[in-house]
């Protein structure tokens, strides 16, 4: 079962090529209750599934607050203490993070990044939940994962550390 939702309606304005792409993403499952990440957690997992990628380079450019990761130059993925919590931000497709928005308290617009295509990890406090499902390792992995395929696509095909097409699928 995937974390977002897959258009396959004919009354959306997709193209039958935007829906094949989206399907032939790779798809997490949740995993088990104590895999659920929170915190400095949350950080570690985006972490260590970002210094695993071809390329992927991390530094300070913003000052010692910001953990920002790049490939080829181009950020992918920003780690943060500075909105008081521990928070993970990544690129997305914009219809991509609409759903995951909507499905996860977890997830919320960019912090300090343009709303459309990023995203925030950001664990909601226990007693706050409610509905609505939580982060885990694999989940983290897989957003980080394609946070950096979206960056290497839009890169010049001879800068590409990967073929972001089959990255990771």
């Amino acid at each position: 079962m995937p974390y977002w939702p897959l258009r396959s309606s004919t009354s959306d304005r997709t193209t039958p090529s935007q829906t094949s792409r989206r399907r032939s993403r790779t798809q997490v499952t949740p995993s088990a209750k104590g895999d659920t990440v929170e915190g400095p957690e949350l950080q570690d997992a985006a972490r260590e599934a970002a210094e695993e990628l071809p390329g992927s380079v991390m530094g300070h450019p913003f000052g010692p607050e910001y953990e920002v990761f790049k490939v080829r130059g181009k950020v992918f993925m920003l780690l943060t203490d500075v909105p008081g919590e521990p928070v993970v931000v990544l690129k997305s497709d914009p219809e991509e993070s609409q759903a995951l928005r909507q499905l996860h308290r977890d997830i919320t617009p960019g912090y300090h990044m343009n709303k459309k295509h990023w995203i925030t990890l950001k664990p909601v406090v226990a007693q706050d939940k409610g509905s609505g499902e939580t982060l885990d390792k694999s989940m983290v992995r897989e957003l980080v994962m394609e946070s950096y395929r979206l960056v290497a696509a839009g890169l010049p095909r001879a800068e590409r550390p990967v073929d972001p097409n089959s990255f990771g699928k």
